[in-house]
């Protein structure tokens, strides 16, 4: 009798762990394959002069936008964290970007033109943008703004170049 007792109690055993063992599998190949998007980083502007804060996030693929755009809308919202100002001011939108021979074409909406207490000098604004892109991007070797539709950064190369 004692010996028909062990035998369901290893069976019990059996049964249990190969569930556990089963539910361990799926979790894990579920974790491996949907995975949490991909790394990039955000760099943004401290609220204290001359500063910069880094910020990490994990970006979903998303069907509707390439990487380079959805990341940069994700920019254009700002810093989840405290104590940063936005790069451009608010409202700001991503109106087309492709990416060409190495050369990002990215039109903005002209509510980047609006100044506000809360964000950069367009000038420190654009480098930034372009800084952030790079970092996260290899295939960009070279950006081309334009504001609503129109060339936004000669002006910007002129008075880069004269430093």
């Amino acid at each position: 009798m004692k010996s028909q007792i062990d035998t369901k109690e290893k069976k019990s055993f059996l049964i249990i762990f190969s569930a556990i063992f089963v539910c361990f599998l799926i979790s894990l190949f579920v974790l491996i394959f949907s995975g949490q998007g991909k790394k990039y980083s955000f760099i943004f502007p401290s609220v204290d002069k001359g500063e910069y804060v880094v910020e990490t996030r994990f970006l979903p693929e998303n069907s509707q936008k390439d990487e380079i755009t959805f990341y940069i809308d994700e920019l254009l919202l700002g810093s989840s964290l405290e104590r940063t100002k936005m790069i451009f001011s608010q409202g700001t939108t991503t109106r087309s970007c492709f990416l060409r021979d190495g050369i990002l074409y990215l039109d903005l909406s002209a509510e980047l033109l609006k100044s506000s207490s809360n964000t950069i000098l367009i000038s420190e604004a654009f480098e930034l943008l372009e800084k952030n892109i790079k970092v996260n991007f290899n295939s960009v070797k070279e950006l081309e703004i334009f504001v609503d539709g129109k060339y936004a950064l000669e002006n910007f190369k002129k008075n880069k170049s004269l430093k």
